[in-house]
């Protein structure tokens, strides 16, 4: 049964070692609009319990999407042009053929 606080799920892509190999993972989140309503109905009671839940989400693990093992931190993404690499920068806005020396263009 799923629950209807940690009903956000955050994806990303990671090594599953159970898998042995790049895998979709997961990681569910509070579902902050729920908490909201709830601090608000009971008149700020909820409140506390909300802070303790969502310091305790952020200790959740990532894990595989088919296999559901608990697997490291997906890699942060980086824009190929921040990385600095030529050759991400060559694939961004395609590669041009080299001619070889010495050929006759006809």
């Amino acid at each position: 049964m799923k629950s209807p606080f940690y009903s956000v799920k955050v994806t990303g892509t990671g090594f599953c070692p159970e898998c042995c190999e790049e895998r979709p993972i997961y990681r569910r989140r509070l579902h902050h609009g729920t908490q909201a309503m709830l601090t608000a109905m009971t008149l700020g009671f909820w409140g506390p319990l909300w802070i303790e839940m969502w310091l305790k989400s952020r200790r959740l693990p990532w894990k595989c999407e088919k296999c559901r093992w608990p697997v490291a931190e997906p890699a942060p993404k980086v824009a190929p042009w921040e990385g600095g690499s030529l050759l991400a920068i060559s694939r961004l806005f395609g590669q041009r053929k080299k001619r070889r020396r010495g050929t006759i263009r006809s």
